[in-house]
């Protein structure tokens, strides 16, 4: 790709290359942190959370667009799942039952107990 386009303070000179990001937006998706997956042979995967709070591994897809924090999942989940955030690729694994916290509890200081 090639553009044109000014260059007051001389930052670029002849010859240089840059990087461009071009924004993009999407509706009604979902997105996940790139910390609750983990890749095995070219495959993502994320850990579900069933009813019983155990853990199951599942294979999903994510658009090659993104933010370095965060993917944005084309199938392998539905709107409502809940996935496992912390601990994947260290403590959690297949078939664990987990304590599930809600999004917010997540990183909240725990009170000292008396």
């Amino acid at each position: 790709m090639r553009a044109l386009f000014k260059n007051g303070q001389g930052m670029l000179r002849s010859g240089s290359t840059g990087s461009i990001l071009i924004p993009h937006v999407a509706d009604s998706v979902i997105i996940i942190p790139q910390k609750a997956t983990y890749e095995l042979q070219d495959r993502r995967f994320v850990y579900v959370v069933n009813d019983s709070n155990k853990v199951a591994s599942t294979p999903i897809t994510v658009s090659p667009v993104n933010d370095g924090q965060n993917y944005i999942v084309t199938s392998g989940l539905k709107a409502g799942d809940r996935i496992a955030v912390e601990g994947v690729g260290t403590i959690v694994r297949e078939g664990i039952t987990i304590s599930p916290k809600a999004a917010g509890e997540a990183n909240q200081p725990q009170a000292p107990q008396q």
